[in-house]
């Protein structure tokens, strides 16, 4: 299974039952789960649904205590443990990407800041494209990598920035 829309295929078949883990917040937001399991048209059967605080599906993930369990798509153990993350084939989630942001008076002022910024989006899958689901996914497969460099290798952020900017020739070493 790839897709949130094979997921929810199991999710009914199996009548909801299926353990899933998703933080306390998402259960109960508007646009959390209740809104998710709308718009993909499934039900997490009500003893089937564990909630916590955020990182802890993480854990239950890693100790096999959930089947399925929200996480952020960038998180570094996604990578380290080969967790798969589902594709959001329909987009009910908008893309969380991170975006820079710039006032116009310093862009007025240094205008070869856009560039540079223009440059650094055009290194990540899509750069500046319009985020189908593969383009988020492998964007999210990009930080995860990246954020795992931070978080398992132990690396210090600015080294790995640098290697990321040194590796696709935005800056030199």
């Amino acid at each position: 299974m790839e897709t949130l829309s094979e997921l929810t295929e199991l999710y009914q078949k199996k009548a909801g039952k299926i353990i899933t883990f998703v933080n306390f917040e998402f259960s109960v937001r508007p646009d959390g789960l209740p809104s998710l399991q709308d718009f993909y048209n499934f039900v997490v059967a009500k003893d089937s649904l564990k909630t916590g605080t955020p990182g802890a599906s993480l854990i239950a993930l890693k100790a096999h205590q959930t089947q399925v369990a929200m996480v952020f798509g960038t998180d570094a153990s996604i990578a380290k443990y080969g967790w798969h993350v589902y594709s959001d084939d329909r987009s009910f989630f908008p893309p969380y990407d991170l975006t820079p942001y710039v006032r116009k008076q310093v862009l007025d002022g240094h205008p070869e800041i856009a560039d540079a910024l223009n440059e650094l989006v055009d290194t990540f899958p899509g750069g500046g494209q319009e985020p189908t689901p593969q383009v988020v996914s492998e964007c999210q497969k990009t930080w995860q990598g990246l954020n795992s460099r931070v978080d398992i290798d132990m690396m210090e952020p600015e080294e790995v920035a640098l290697e990321y900017l040194v590796r696709h020739r935005l800056v030199e070493k």
